[in-house]
């Protein structure tokens, strides 16, 4: 079931136009416990919480409420809710190689029963991502040739409703709760349609607020952790522009790209870590750099490709998803945000659910962690038990390394790719 489940998937993605897709995570409190625990997916489709060594897990799926069925069920992306106190996820039904039913499904962390939020035969569950208010939760859904945003209420209060249409979609919550940042048609250089902006949520509505600027080839728009300044990129001159936008609507031209830029901000607000395109290989980026969102400061980490980065929620590294092209592996290095340590780690296959979401990085970057909430360990993803093995039949395996690189990458459970908890209220 897991390979048809991640062929629907990527099939979904393809008639997305193969650009599926966020609140800024905020900066986080010293009030709060970093005791991180991980969430994942397990070989037999199932969603499991389990201790940073894979230690005391709990089916959180064991008993599901709200679906027309509880059998032939694959769940996937778990996603925690800022607080920590709930996890959301995806399920799908499939029959005779058709997908037959979707859902979205919510737990309170800690209970091992589940509660669907929407099950539908007509849309796909494809991308989740929790409001900062830790109630709210965002859902793109395929329905036939559209994405739609929908937003739902883990509570139940409110009744769920529809946002916005258009594809790709992609979104960033802003800190408040109360505006959500939305990139939607992709660059207008390919399609005029093409926008960035914003959507203020009212009590039934949403009001569409579309920048002047054309957008340039990027993917998710991102809040600064404070929630005073958004980045995004706009076209101008045949090249993609890396844009901040203050709460008065001026701008600061960053960067420049004849290609496209991917971007996410520090957890403190301080700086925006970015990367240009290669244009000869599609998914793959050249080199990364830091910059204040004033412009200034602004310098070279890497040279190297790249397929993907995340801070570290201490805000003094980057984990990087590197390309040994020898080899035909991905690489795992940590390089400190003054440029001044890089320290490769590993090398690894992906497994196929962390290989869907590499490419759409800076979107899940806004809503999961592969980082613990204490800096020190990364999770993913990974083929067979060595993290270097290749073939047909291999085990996937949700594994945990050291970003210090003092210990090697233990796997820690059977499974497609894992997430850490935020830290915790104290």
């Amino acid at each position: 079931m897991v390979a048809r489940l991640a062929g629907l998937l990527v099939c979904a993605c393809m008639v997305a136009g193969c650009s599926v897709f966020g609140p800024s995570q905020a900066e986080r409190s010293t009030s709060r416990i970093a005791v991180s625990q991980i969430a994942y997916v397990g070989s037999d489709d199932e969603v499991y919480i389990a201790e940073a060594d894979g230690s005391n897990p709990r089916q959180v799926t064991r008993q599901v409420t709200g679906l027309a069925s509880t059998q032939g069920w694959a769940y996937r992306w778990p996603t925690y809710s800022p607080d920590g106190r709930r996890l959301a996820f995806a399920g799908y039904r499939t029959g005779a190689s058709q997908l037959g039913s979707a859902a979205v499904l919510v737990s309170e962390v800690g209970h091992e029963n589940a509660t669907a939020l929407l099950e539908s035969a007509g849309m796909a569950t494809i991308y989740l991502y929790w409001s900062p208010d830790s109630r709210h939760l965002a859902a793109l859904l395929q329905h036939g040739q559209d994405l739609e945003l929908h937003l739902f209420d883990a509570t139940a209060a409110d009744q769920p409703r529809q946002l916005l249409v258009g594809q790709p979609l992609y979104w960033s919550w802003a800190p408040d709760g109360k505006t959500i940042a939305v990139h939607v048609g992709g660059d207008a250089g390919s399609a005029a349609d093409a926008w960035v902006g914003l959507l203020h949520l009212g009590a039934g509505d949403a009001r569409e607020e579309r920048f002047i600027d054309p957008p340039g080839v990027f993917r998710a728009p991102a809040w600064s952790p404070s929630g005073d300044k958004l980045a995004y990129a706009t076209l101008g001159g045949g090249a993609s522009l890396l844009t901040v936008r203050d709460a008065g609507g001026q701008v600061t031209r960053i960067a420049s790209s004849p290609s496209e830029v991917g971007f996410t901000w520090s957890p403190s607000g301080e700086w925006l870590a970015f990367t240009a395109g290669d244009a000869g290989r599609p998914g793959v980026y050249r080199g990364l750099e830091v910059v204040h969102p004033d412009g200034s400061e602004r310098r070279r980490l890497s040279e190297d490709p790249l397929v993907a980065f995340y801070w570290s929620p201490d805000a003094t590294r980057l984990a990087v998803v590197g390309i040994d092209t020898g080899a035909r592996t991905l690489t795992w290095s940590v390089l400190s945000v003054d440029g001044k340590t890089k320290r490769p780690l590993n090398a690894f296959l992906p497994s196929s659910d962390f290989a869907f979401q590499l490419p759409f990085f800076d979107q899940y970057a806004q809503s999961t962690s592969v980082w613990s909430a204490d800096s020190k360990r990364l999770v993913y993803g990974a083929t067979s038990g060595d993290d270097r093995s290749n073939g047909s039949g291999q085990r996937e395996r949700v594994v945990v390394l050291d970003a210090d690189g003092l210990t090697p990458a233990a796997a820690v459970a059977d499974g497609g790719a894992g997430v850490w908890s935020p830290p915790k209220p104290p």
